[in-house]
């Protein structure tokens, strides 16, 4: 995590001091772990979630052992709900009772009919039933929420200190815990917030341009091409930072940043090709 993702160095420490804690060997968990990853689009939330099914299981995201749920393909509707909860919990139980290890992972929170998560409360915190045990199981919760939060907290501790390093993870969690008490959504007065079901609100911070520019470095050398400082100012120029007053923080995160790459790229290379034509 830390050589692979940008500009998160908060959320890396506690992802994996959470992590590190669950899995130990010597000490069974006292409940399942549940970490919410809150963040705008593009600042890594949904590709740690993948790096931790691919490291936690041969198949990654593929195993047997995980579920992805999707919320605008898997709950769809609101007036369906009762349907919803039925259907999360049984599969669940199915997982568990074949690896207690299972993870499950539920993106787009903001876009659940209202309260869908709090059937989640149970499991967390009954830790054993009958031949279930939710113990060591591990739920990732991905959602937008917060996002204009943290873009305000981030600067003005940029501002203050310009050290976004400096950033205190208890306040942000008491933060992040409180507006997605209050927001639309899975978690609306959700059981799950109000009686500490969330192991970890994960803050995911926005993104400045030098963040921007590693992961295009990263897309770059991975399409087998040698970066350009015209390559990167290119790339640079086709995103819109955020906020209007202070714009510093990239509005997608690291999102898109292969695709405009590979389309600069290419225009590149047909430019080469016609003057060595010619």
């Amino acid at each position: 995590m830390k050589s692979s993702v940008y500009g998160q160095p908060l959320a890396v420490d506690i992802i994996m001091s959470a992590m590190r804690n669950h899995l130990r060997r010597d000490v069974e968990p006292d409940r399942a772990l549940m970490l919410s990853f809150h963040g705008s689009p593009g600042t890594g939330k949904n590709f740690i979630a993948q790096m931790i099914l691919k490291n936690m299981f041969r198949m990654g995201a593929k195993s047997e052992y995980t579920i992805f749920f999707r919320s605008s393909i898997d709950f769809p509707l609101k007036s369906k709900i009762d349907e919803y909860k039925r259907d999360i919990v049984q599969r669940i139980k199915d997982k568990v009772y074949e690896c207690h290890r299972s993870i499950f992972v539920f993106d787009e929170v903001e876009k659940m009919p209202n309260g869908l998560l709090e059937v989640l409360s149970g499991v967390v915190t009954i830790g054993v039933h009958r031949e279930y045990d939710f113990r060591k199981s591990i739920f990732i919760l991905l959602s937008n929420i917060g996002s204009d939060i943290l873009v305000r907290e981030t600067l003005k501790e940029v501002r203050l200190s310009g050290n976004r390093e400096n950033m205190e993870a208890a306040r942000l969690h008491r933060l992040l815990a409180a507006v997605s008490f209050n927001s639309e959504g899975g978690f609306k007065k959700s059981g799950l917030v109000k009686r500490f079901g969330i192991s970890h609100y994960v803050p995911f911070l926005p993104l400045e341009s030098d963040h921007v520019i590693q992961c295009l470095v990263r897309e770059v050398v991975g399409l087998g091409q040698v970066i350009s400082n015209e390559l990167i100012n290119q790339v640079l120029e086709e995103i819109t930072f955020k906020p209007d007053d202070n714009p510093i923080f990239s509005a997608g995160g690291c999102k898109g940043i292969k695709e405009a790459a590979v389309v600069l790229i290419e225009r590149e290379l047909k430019r080469k090709r016609r003057s060595q034509k010619y």
